[in-house]
């Protein structure tokens, strides 16, 4: 069975369990990324010591950009993190500049008590661009979040929700 097919069905579940969608949406139909307002500056989490990325063209522009998760977590000696019970995470997109410069835009950032965020990118539409598919797994909820990229500063929410959790398994 593939991790795909797991992922899919996780989210069809989840969806089909019922949710709370955001309740800030904007006239468009769009929303502010999920950004706790009392969490940690961008400027804090670039420093964290666990960093993990990728690189795709989030925007349609034909130029690659680099997608970051990060988190607080502690660091052993062996590399390896060393999770508690809860951590600050936060996820931005990293946009070349022509000078050698790069500007950071902020896509996602909590603290997610007993848990973890994972980062996904979906499958773009025919004429789309991919979106970026937050999925914080907490120790009481789950909660999604499906942001799009359109540019240096530029990011909002297009759809999300929150699922209370009674029990769960999952792989660490």
């Amino acid at each position: 069975m593939s991790h795909g097919f797991v992922f899919s069905s996780l989210v069809l579940a989840l969806v089909a369990s019922g949710c709370t969608r955001h309740s800030t949406a904007e006239a468009s139909g769009a929303y502010w990324p999920p950004i706790d307002p009392e969490g940690p500056p961008l400027e804090e989490s670039v420093a964290w010591p666990v960093q993990r990325g990728l690189t795709a063209d989030l925007d349609g522009d034909g130029v690659d950009e680099r997608l970051v998760v990060a988190s607080d977590v502690t660091v052993g000696a062996d590399g390896e993190p060393l999770y508690e019970d809860g951590h600050r995470w936060a996820v931005w997109v990293v946009e070349p500049e022509a000078a050698g410069d790069s500007v950071r835009t902020q896509l996602y950032g909590a603290f997610v008590p007993m848990g973890r965020a994972d980062v996904y990118l979906t499958a773009p539409s025919v004429g789309e661009s991919p979106s970026v598919l937050v999925l914080e797994r907490g120790g009481t909820q789950v909660q999604t979040n499906d942001v799009r990229y359109h540019g240096p500063g530029d990011a909002r929410s297009v759809s999300g929700g929150t699922y209370p959790v009674q029990r769960g398994v999952a792989y660490p």
